[in-house]
């Protein structure tokens, strides 16, 4: 942590943060079973809903150890920001899934009928499971996918929590890059955010007009509860 002036403003000063993310926990001794995963999106998914989709999606397979075990398809979707989706028609999922061998198939619908129960039903020899999501918020689809699958090892996710104190109430500081969930109240500066726990550096920079500042933050693991914390007060 320091503050030091800023070179291209006589005006401002810059505090720069850098934090090391804790390290994800050991992996576990016991074998996990890593089933390969089949998500499809139907033809009945709008497209007014990919945007919300792409989100849920992305979030997921970020946080998969084993992202070679996941496979995206559809007959009417493309979405480029995502691995290569399969072109594969509806009344193609089935053996395209037992092709894979035992696995697992999470359907994106917005119409889940009988006959499509009663398929997921009768594919139960090779498929371990088989869901059907409707999709309608992002969160909602986001829980939904990564309780569906853990069997793929999610990565250990953190909060991050930092706090900037500044000494007076004119005194003004700004990210001087896009930092999600930055807010203020007063003199008091801070910002929520999720990370992996991935034990690497993380640098983050503001520009303020303070010549004086106390900074901390605080990691929350957010599987096992550990904390790590620290800060101090900065002075020019």
């Amino acid at each position: 942590m320091k503050l030091t002036p800023d070179p291209a403003n006589p005006n401002f000063n810059v505090l720069e943060l850098k934090i090391k993310a804790p390290s994800a926990p050991e992996p576990a001794t016991i074998p996990v079973e890593k089933i390969p995963t089949l998500i499809y999106l139907d033809d009945t998914i709008e497209e007014d809903q990919l945007q919300m989709i792409t989100h849920a999606l992305t979030d997921t397979i970020n946080r998969i150890t084993w992202l070679e075990q996941i496979q995206l398809a559809s007959g009417k979707h493309r979405i480029p920001s995502l691995p290569e989706i399969l072109d594969i028609q509806k009344d193609e999922i089935f053996s395209r899934a037992e092709s894979m061998g035992n696995c697992q198939l999470i359907l994106l619908t917005n119409n889940e009928t009988k006959a499509l129960r009663r398929q997921m039903a009768q594919a139960s020899e090779f498929l371990t499971k088989a869901h059907a999501l409707r999709p309608t918020t992002t969160i909602e689809l986001i829980d939904n996918l990564n309780d569906h699958i853990k069997h793929l090892k999610q990565k250990t996710l953190v909060n991050l929590k930092i706090e900037i104190e500044l000494e007076y109430a004119a005194d003004t500081l700004e990210p001087l890059h896009y930092l999600a969930n930055f807010n203020s109240d007063g003199t008091r500066y801070f910002a929520n955010l999720i990370d992996l726990a991935s034990g690497e550096e993380k640098a983050y920079a503001f520009k303020t007009s303070a010549v004086s500042c106390s900074a901390t933050y605080t990691f929350e693991d957010l599987l096992l509860g550990r904390k790590a914390q620290g800060g101090q007060r900065l002075t020019l």
